[in-house]
């Protein structure tokens, strides 16, 4: 187990710290992009009176394609916050209008950081080929995955304590002792409290890398 544990680490562990950092770039998403495109997303002087449904949705038909539709409209709590029409096509495509006014501030798009964070994450900035070739960034993602359950499970065995004792120091951080020492217990004792999220991380991620895992799953 411990040999297992360290050999699959080395080299999974850089596809894995991209991938984690590039999702937690991602978790973010919202909050940067709101701020950075702030006049879509708000309305420059909260009003009185509010315009009806029918009338947002006769401000965004004329702007949309032959193949889009509106599939419905989102409010929020805080009156400074446009409303979102939602659209059928593109996937998560939405276009923002004041309710007071009843201007279309417009549809935004993705920043180009996210863009390349989303392509970092899901398949390490590859492409998936035009002639239906191995989508190698998709599978060395999806594998590197698979790695990550056995090495955390691996240091699950590992971590199990022979006494009460060792319960105990592999459930803490020495701080005291040397940074060779804390960063082993930082390792030992955080893997172990984190075993639970990585693991449903790491088992969840897993749909968007196999189609085979992906109907087990479902």
């Amino acid at each position: 187990m411990k040999q297992l544990h360290l050999w699959l680490s080395l080299p999974v562990g850089l596809v894995i710290s991209i991938t984690c950092f590039s999702g937690a770039m991602l978790i973010f998403e919202r909050e940067i992009t709101e701020s950075v495109q702030r006049e879509y997303y708000f309305v420059e002087e909260v009003g009185t009176q509010r315009i009806s449904f029918e009338d947002a949705i006769a401000a965004v038909e004329p702007m949309l394609d032959a193949e889009q539709r509106i599939t419905g409209i989102t409010t929020f709590s805080d009156l400074e916050r446009a409303w979102k029409v939602n659209l059928s096509s593109p996937k998560g495509a939405a276009v923002y209008v004041d309710q007071y006014s009843g201007e279309v501030l417009g549809a935004p798009e993705r920043l180009p950081l996210f863009k390349t964070m989303f392509r970092l994450h899901r398949w390490l900035m590859d492409s998936r080929p035009a002639d239906g070739g191995v989508f190698w960034g998709k599978v060395i993602v999806g594998i590197s995955t698979l790695a990550l359950v056995v090495i955390i499970l691996s240091g699950v065995v590992l971590w199990i304590p022979k006494s009460v004792k060792m319960w105990k120091n592999r459930s803490l951080v020495a701080v005291r002792k040397g940074w060779h020492r804390f960063w082993y217990d930082l390792h030992v004792s955080a893997g172990f409290w984190a075993t639970i999220i990585l693991l449903i991380m790491a088992l969840t991620g897993l749909v968007w890398s196999f189609a085979w895992y992906r109907d087990g799953f479902y």
